[in-house]
């Protein structure tokens, strides 16, 4: 679907060069024919409708190759697994112990050829609340999809619009122990990609809710007097995000973008001045395509596994010095039936007193390159 709207919006944003007097609502219906059978895409299609659902605005995780679902130990938590939030209970600010309270700003630009403005923004609150047990996490993003000319059917200009999503949730985290937590979120999405243009293009707006599951356990290993790793240096994630109901686009309906990701990580600490962190993800596409339809949620949860493809796989890894500056390297890839996407990305931090500045950079090539390259940037304003 995201690929299908990018080919809409460059059409028209070059249409009045090219395709003078065309009927735009023929332009359109070739476009979405086209994107429909190519291959390369077919399977990611299916996975990126509401594209907001997909997006992770964190820069830090993004740096580690977009690997996040078992390290999620500040208020990324609240998108990458929101049972991170459990273990989100006190803050140190100047050496006095606060409740949990934080607060993370970021954005990211995509760099493309085909569409210069495409951007996210998104803004996080967290806090940890006594009376529940457990912390709270509100976040609102706007998916800036690009700005586009509105044309009529002669061609000639009708002024211009901008394709936007918009996505608030509500995220929650409890812990059950020093080892165990568990979390969920409800999240509500509004997509407008056009306004109504005729018949074809009627229904290009759209909105309703999708809701995440989330478990993250801290196991506690006797190591012995190893002066590299404690008690908890291994974690596991687990997320089934994006579980919903069909959305409708277009006089058809399309499956929420719900994904099964799976997490791991082990950290090594030296005297506290240095740490590095290893991660891992593999996540589950859980859409069940049979010809020109697809299973109903949660009859693909169960269905979704007879696809080919496998999973999608994310490695990354993080080093921190004294806790004040840090470096990242990562690697995503996907099976070509999946979309064939693969790219390594960058990322470091600086962290001063309660603040921390998160950067990151994705390079690729290929058809992929103009969805990929970009960068991020997140600013995390808590304790230690």
């Amino acid at each position: 679907m995201l690929f299908q709207i990018i080919i809409i919006n460059f059409v028209r944003r070059n249409i009045e060069n090219w395709v003078t007097g065309m009927n735009l609502k023929i332009i359109a219906l070739f476009c979405i024919l086209y994107s429909l059978f190519y291959t390369n895409f077919l399977s990611a299609q299916s996975s990126m409708t509401m594209p907001v659902l997909l997006e992770n605005p964190d820069a830090r995780s993004s740096g580690m190759g977009e690997a996040g679902t078992a390290i999620s130990d500040d208020i990324s938590a609240t998108y990458l697994n929101p049972a991170g939030l459990g273990f989100l209970k006190k803050t140190i600010i100047d050496n006095q112990k606060y409740d949990f309270f934080g607060v993370s700003l970021a954005y990211n630009k995509v760099s493309s050829n085909i569409i210069s403005d495409m951007s996210l923004f998104n803004i996080a609150v967290a806090s940890y609340l006594p009376t529940f047990r457990g912390c709270f996490a509100l976040d609102l993003s706007r998916n800036y999809l690009g700005e586009s000319h509105h044309t009529d059917a002669s061609g000639n200009p009708k002024g211009k619009f901008a394709s936007i999503e918009y996505l608030i949730g509500l995220a929650y985290g409890i812990s059950f122990s020093e080892q165990f937590a568990a979390g969920a979120k409800i999240k509500y999405f509004l997509s407008d990609l056009a306004p109504a243009m005729g018949t074809i293009m009627s229904e290009t707006s759209s909105a309703g809710l999708a809701f995440d599951l989330a478990l993250m356990l801290h196991p506690q290993i006797n190591i012995g007097t190893n002066p590299f790793l404690d008690k908890h240096f291994l974690s596991f994630g687990l997320t089934l995000q994006n579980m919903g109901g069909k959305v409708d686009y277009l006089k058809s309906s399309e499956p929420l973008p719900t994904v099964l990701k799976l997490g791991t990580a082990i950290n090594f600490n030296y005297e506290k001045t240095h740490k590095l962190t290893l991660a891992a993800d593999a996540v589950k596409l859980l859409i069940r395509r049979n010809s020109l339809t697809t299973d109903p949620f949660p009859l693909s949860l169960g269905s979704s596994w007879k696809n080919e493809g496998g999973f999608i796989w994310k490695f990354g890894a993080e080093y921190w010095y004294e806790h004040i500056f840090a470096l990242r390297l990562g690697h995503y890839f996907e099976p070509a039936v999946m979309g064939n996407r693969s790219y390594y990305t960058f990322g470091c931090s600086f962290h001063y007193y309660f603040a921390q500045l998160d950067l990151r950079y994705a390079t690729s090539s290929g058809i992929t390159q103009d969805f990929t390259n970009g960068f991020k940037f997140t600013l995390k304003i808590a304790g230690d």
